[in-house]
């Protein structure tokens, strides 16, 4: 009974492995903390959000984006 019970956290861990894989940590301000479910083209290219790393939004003591940086259009 106990040896079926490894068996069956050993496959289930191998199928989460599969299945779910770790969001980048440059990837995670969009993954968890974007209210858009998709960006347009270009836009996650230039998302100034994403490129600071929602800097003084989320994790207190980070310096939020300079107001002097503007995406040029």
């Amino acid at each position: 009974m106990e040896d079926q019970r490894k068996q069956r956290a050993n496959m289930w861990g191998w199928l989460k492995s599969r299945i779910i894989g770790d969001v980048p940590p440059e990837d995670a301000v969009c993954e968890y903390d974007c209210r858009k479910p998709q960006c347009a083209d270009g836009e996650w290219d230039n998302c100034e959000r994403r490129l600071s790393g929602a800097a003084g939004e989320l994790w207190p003591g980070t310096k939020a984006p300079s107001s002097q940086t503007s995406l040029k259009k």
